[in-house]
């Protein structure tokens, strides 16, 4: 395989196609390269990111290609009623791991309790801690936790405009955002806030 320069795109010669959606080439930190699905070759910062938001018996989770600039999946992780709490946490824990290695996640977030939260409940704070191991136990190159005004910041955007978001405002024109509940929402804005981390 040879990489040539020409101005500001680059050409690749290759003597045997490696499989679809395979990193070729690191020209440098922020510049890989992939053959997409019709077998092209796409240069640029391909970041697929997962934004998470827990719940006390599940955990939403977003999945956003930024090549595509679209979520690629919306879903829960449902904690089965039957197990107990210790059980509940490590099934979690695998269930993340294995959703970050199946879409080949390489940037995350979570959106956690506000600190000044008036009830704090306690089960789902366990989640965002056992969420925050796995992030350090996987692959993930970069990561971050935080609650809404952290979100704006990886966003670009007001901590307000989070909430009228969050409240229904497509505000980033994100598809299916009318029959998305809220949850979803905030595990989509984290989501796209990975991309900046």
């Amino acid at each position: 395989m040879a990489l040539k320069r020409d101005g500001a795109s680059a050409k690749v010669e290759v003597d045997a196609l490696p499989p679809l959606g395979c990193y070729i080439a690191k020209m440098n930190r922020s510049e890989t390269g992939y053959l997409s699905s019709d077998k092209r070759y796409v240069w640029g910062d391909t970041v697929i990111t997962i934004g998470l938001r827990a719940a006390p018996s599940e955990v939403t989770f977003a999945i956003y290609d930024s090549q595509v600039g679209e979520m690629q999946n919306v879903d829960r992780i449902r904690i089965p009623s039957a197990f107990h709490w210790p059980d509940s946490l490590k099934y979690i824990r695998s269930n993340l791991l294995d959703i970050l290695r199946e879409y080949r996640v390489e940037r995350a977030g979570i959106r956690l309790t506000e600190p000044n939260a008036r009830s704090i409940n306690y089960e789902r704070i366990h989640i965002e801690g056992v969420i925050q191991e796995a992030f350090a136990s996987s692959e993930l190159t970069h990561y971050f936790a935080g609650a809404i005004a952290t979100i704006a910041k990886h966003l670009k955007v007001e901590r307000a405009a989070i909430k009228l978001m969050v409240e229904g405002a497509n505000i980033l024109n994100v598809q299916n955002w009318d029959g998305m509940a809220d949850k979803e929402r905030e595990a989509v804005l984290t989501a796209m806030g990975a991309v900046n981390v």
